[in-house]
């Protein structure tokens, strides 16, 4: 039976994401085939449109599009952090030889620059390569649901940062109780008992608010922490959307 290749999969043979893809099933530009459960391709009928489209015995493969290639300098990042630990452990030992007079500083030059291309790279695989891949994500779900998790991260960051503010409030007034209370027990009168009173009823009303709070605080932090790891899930999902499923 021929092999049939799911959106991902034909999308990745292509060197184009799927959303691109869809957009030329959508237009009736590429051979696919329609079944009960979902859109197919056949490899043959891709090699053909391609060498429709491109001319001769082309093998179905596409050039490398900015997307693909920032996700294989993610994909290597393993690799460049390894070889910056083992030229940083190589660099020590030059290092060592140069202050016992074996060797010049300028031996340290060629190590040196290495280091500086790749922990620039790594930073740039950090930040530049990682927020394009997320930025150039086609697939409309994960983006709405990056979108969704970001406004649950945000209010519930806003709430928590609310309720540390009247947690600080509160001990506060546990505080400015408790030395109200002191100072009145030192010098009690007769006229102060009922002051007294009532100022430990508030200092046991300010305690089960800052353990209600508390509690409030930690529950707060758990569902934001629940978020992040959602974001982080969907993060790679976003910045490898539309590679075949390996």
């Amino acid at each position: 039976m021929t092999d049939l290749l799911n959106i991902k999969e034909a999308a990745f043979k292509l060197g184009m994401t799927s959303a691109e893809l869809k957009k030329l099933v959508r237009e009736n530009k590429v051979p696919f085939v329609e079944l009960p459960n979902g859109i197919r391709f056949v490899m043959n009928d891709l090699q053909n449109w391609i060498n429709s489209k491109k001319g001769g015995d082309m093998p179905a493969t596409a050039e490398k599009t900015e997307r693909q290639r920032l996700q294989e300098y993610l994909r290597k990042r393993p690799e460049y952090l390894a070889e910056i630990q083992r030229l940083t452990k190589k660099q020590a030992e030059i290092q060592a030889q140069v202050n016992n007079g074996e060797l010049t500083i300028r031996a340290l030059c060629p190590i040196e620059t290495k280091l500086d291309h790749l922990r620039g790279l790594l930073n740039r695989i950090d930040n530049t390569y990682r927020n394009a891949l997320l930025n150039s994500c086609e697939n409309e779900d994960l983006n709405d649901e990056w979108f969704e998790f970001t406004q649950q991260f945000q209010t519930i960051t806003r709430e928590r940062e609310k309720e540390l503010s009247r947690l600080e409030e509160t001990e506060n007034s546990i505080r400015q109780s408790r030395e109200q209370l002191e100072n009145l027990t030192k010098n009690a009168l007769a006229s102060d008992k009922k002051f007294i009173e009532d100022t430990r009823s508030w200092l046991r009303r300010y305690e089960k608010t800052k353990a209600s709070q508390k509690k409030r605080i930690d529950e707060l932090a758990e569902q934001i922490e629940t978020i992040q790891a959602e974001k982080a899930r969907i993060r790679e999902l976003m910045i490898f959307d539309g590679e075949a499923a390996e």
